[in-house]
């Protein structure tokens, strides 16, 4: 019976640590996608989409579209890129940037960008703003990974310790 325990305290234990290694490192990316979602990213068509979510092109202003070229047309994809801003707000920035792009972009100008970004993005409700949807009681998924882990390990401490 000791055994028997002990073998079913090793398992849940183990469990506990290689499911929050998973969830851990699925919630730890989750969370980098929260940050960027307002972030700017400046480049030139055909370059790397790079990790913010507004995407302009750094000669003219104009918004970008990431993605992949296929057979069909590329067409404006559905993107998480300003949630929670108003349609005016988008216009306003995207306005903002083909004006102040019409010479090119220069790192001043993207700082004017990205501070009206950051201006807009202050008036959207927590409740209103970007999340994704892994989250428990609201608790990214990131620490309850770290917390599984925590408690797994203290498991195996246990357990190594009824076994001397």
């Amino acid at each position: 019976m000791r055994c028997l325990f002990w073998g079913l305290g090793w398992l849940a234990a183990c469990g506990l640590v290689f499911a929050g290694l998973m969830i851990g490192f699925v919630g730890f990316a989750d969370l980098n996608v929260e940050r960027n979602v307002y972030r700017l990213d400046v480049a030139r068509s055909g370059d790397d989409c790079g990790g913010g979510f507004v995407h302009l092109d750094a000669g003219t202003g104009a918004e970008l579209y990431c993605g992949s070229v296929g057979v069909r047309p590329i067409q404006k994809p559905k993107t998480n890129a300003m949630f929670g801003f108003t349609a005016e707000q988008k216009a306003e920035v995207y306005r903002l940037a083909r004006e102040l792009g019409e010479d090119g972009l220069s790192a001043a100008d993207e700082d004017r960008i990205q501070a009206l970004v950051e201006k807009y993005k202050a008036t959207v409700p927590p409740a209103d703003r970007y999340r994704t949807a892994n989250r428990r009681w609201g608790v990214p998924d990131a620490w309850i990974g770290v917390g599984m882990i925590g408690a797994g390990g203290l498991g195996i401490l246990v357990l190594r310790q009824v076994a001397d």
